[in-house]
């Protein structure tokens, strides 16, 4: 399995995954910028926070499109 590294607010994370790196990769990306969006739009809130209303934007945005297809 490859070891995949990604930055997610500054900090490396690695996994090892049986996942196409670059997917992981993308993935991350991605988490990254709602993370930012998030703390931008909430400021000064708990990591736990940050996490739950980012999950949660996501979220919302895969039941959207499923409802779009």
């Amino acid at each position: 399995m490859p070891a995949v590294e990604v930055m997610i607010l500054g900090r490396k994370h690695a996994f090892d995954t049986p996942e196409n790196p670059d997917r992981v990769r993308s993935a991350a990306n991605l988490l990254d910028r709602k993370l930012k969006t998030v703390s931008e739009v909430y400021g000064m809130i708990s990591n736990e926070q940050m996490l739950t209303l980012a999950a949660l934007n996501l979220a919302e945005e895969l039941i959207r499109l499923k409802k779009e297809t």
